[in-house]
C-alpha cells in the first residue's frame, strides 16, 4: 500500500516563491511544504472529484471513487486498495489477473480518514469598500484581501451579482491551518446557504456581507481498520456500483501516519478554492455540492460529524485528495481474497464412498460397449426367404 507522496519537500526559508500558498515552519529556518502547484500532485485533483460526493444519500456511499462506491467508515483509503486503473494498484491486479471473475471480495488493513479534518462556522470579519475587499477570520489567524479595478469594483457590486475572496493559512504545526472566506452581494446569501445557516442569510442584495472562519486540523484524523472491497455487491440496486468498499468492524495497526499524508490533507482544497480567483471569485463547484435546489443540503452527511454541507464538502474533498498520493514507498500488509469456486463432496474422505456406485456403473458399461466393439459378428447375405428362415 502507498503511504506517502512525492509532492512535498522541507525547504529553506525565506522560500524563493513567497506566494507559494502551504508551508509550515519547522524550525531552524525550514519550512515543510505541499507542492499544490505542481503537476500530478494529487491536490491538482481537487476540483475533479467534488462531482463524485454523494449529494443524495449519503448513508448508502459517501463518494464514488474509480468505479467504486465509497462507505463513510472508510474515508480516504488510498486507491491503491481498489483503483481500476492498473497503473495506480499493481497489487490489486495481480490477484485479479490471477483469479479473474472469480474473485468476489478483498480485505486488508488500511488507513482511513476517520473523522472530518475541517469544521466551519460563521465568522470573521470583512471590509467591503472601494476598491478593496478584506477579510480576515475570527481567530486572527487568516486573512486575505482583494484590490478591485474600478470597473470591475462597479461590475460586481451591481449588476454582477457579487464577489468573493476565500483562502488557507497553515499555522502551528503540520496539518494545522485556518479558512477564512468572505462573499459581498448576491454571493453573500448563497455562502450563508451552503453552511445552512439560513437564519442568519442575507439579502441577496448589493451591499450585502457574509463571513465564514474555518478551522483546520489533520493531525489526528486518521486511523488504520479493516477495509473490504466487495467486488460483486450484492446491494448494488442501492449504490448502483458493483464495487463497494467499507470497513469492517476488525481493528488493525498500520506504520505511522507520516506528515506528508496530514500536510496534504490540510492543504487539499487549494484547487477549490482557487476556482474564480481574478474574477468573481465563486467557488461554484463546492456551492453544488453543498446544496440541493438551491436550498441547503442536510444530513445525512459523508462524515458523521459535519454539522453542515459546506465543512463535509471540504473534508469529502481531503479524503479523495489523500487517497490519491502515491509514492515508490511501499509497506507489506496482511491481505485475503475471497474467490467463488465449485468442489464435489464436503471435503471428508468418508465422501468418497458415495462415488463408487456411479463409478461401478461407469466401468460396467464401459466393459459392454468394449466387448460389443470387440466381437467378430459374422455378415450373411440372403437373397431367398429360404435362407433367413434357416438362420435360426
Amino acid at each position: 500500500m502507498s503511504t506517502t507522496g512525492n509532492c512535498t519537500a522541507v525547504s529553506k526559508l525565506p522560500l524563493q516563491d513567497p506566494s507559494w500558498p502551504y508551508y509550515w515552519n519547522i524550525g531552524n529556518n525550514m519550512a515543510f511544504v505541499v507542492q499544490t502547484k505542481q503537476g500530478d500532485c494529487p491536490t491538482r485533483d481537487a476540483q475533479i472529484v467534488v462531482g463524485n460526493i454523494n449529494t443524495l444519500d449519503a448513508d448508502v456511499y459517501a463518494y464514488m471513487d474509480a468505479g467504486v462506491a465509497v462507505h463513510r467508515s472508510a474515508l480516504g483509503v488510498p486507491r491503491s486498495v481498489y483503483s481500476a486503473e492498473r497503473v495506480f494498484a499493481p497489487e490489486f491486479h495481480s490477484v485479479l489477473d490471477a483469479f479473474g471473475n472469480s474473485i468476489v471480495a478483498t480485505r486488508q488493513c488500511s488507513r482511513v480518514m476517520a473523522r472530518n479534518p475541517i469544521s466551519c462556522h460563521r465568522g470573521g470579519k470583512i471590509v467591503w469598500k472601494r476598491p478593496w475587499f478584506n477579510i480576515s477570520a475570527d481567530d486572527g489567524l487568516c486573512d486575505e484581501s482583494q484590490l478591485y479595478t474600478t470597473d470591475s469594483w462597479d461590475h460586481y457590486n451591481n449588476a454582477g451579482g457579487g464577489a468573493m475572496i476565500k483562502t488557507m493559512c497553515p499555522h502551528h504545526e503540520i496539518g494545522q491551518g485556518t479558512m477564512v472566506i468572505g462573499a459581498s452581494g448576491g454571493y453573500a446569501h448563497w455562502l450563508a446557504v451552503a453552511l445552512d445557516d439560513t437564519a442568519n442569510a442575507p439579502k441577496a442584495a448589493v451591499g450585502s456581507t457574509y463571513a465564514i472562519t474555518c478551522t483546520v486540523d489533520a493531525r489526528s484524523v486518521f486511523e488504520y481498520r479493516e477495509v473490504s472491497l466487495l467486488l460483486q455487491n450484492r446491494d448494488a440496486s442501492q449504490s448502483r456500483y458493483m464495487r463497494f468498499l467499507n470497513a469492517t468492524d476488525t481493528t488493525c495497526t498500520g506504520p505511522p501516519i507520516i506528515r506528508d499524508v496530514i500536510a496534504t490533507a490540510a492543504s487539499a482544497n487549494w484547487q477549490t478554492f482557487l476556482q474564480q480567483a481574478g474574477a468573481d471569485g465563486w467557488f461554484d463547484l463546492v456551492w453544488e455540492a453543498s446544496n440541493r435546489a438551491h436550498a441547503s443540503r442536510t444530513s445525512p452527511f459523508g462524515f458523521a460529524e459535519s454539522k453542515n454541507p459546506l465543512e463535509d464538502v471540504l473534508g469529502l474533498v481531503s479524503a479523495m485528495v489523500t487517497a490519491r498520493m502515491n509514492s515508490s514507498t511501499f509497506h507489506e500488509i496482511n491481505s485475503t481474497a475471497a474467490v467463488l469456486a465449485a468442489r464435489v463432496g464436503d471435503g471428508r474422505y468418508a465422501s468418497i464412498a458415495f462415488a463408487l456406485p456411479p463409478l461401478l456403473v461407469v466401468l460396467i458399461l464401459s466393459g459392454l460397449i468394449i466387448e460389443m466393439l470387440m466381437r467378430d459378428v459374422p455378415t450373411v447375405d440372403c437373397t431367398q426367404l429360404e435362407q433367413l428362415i434357416n438362420l435360426r
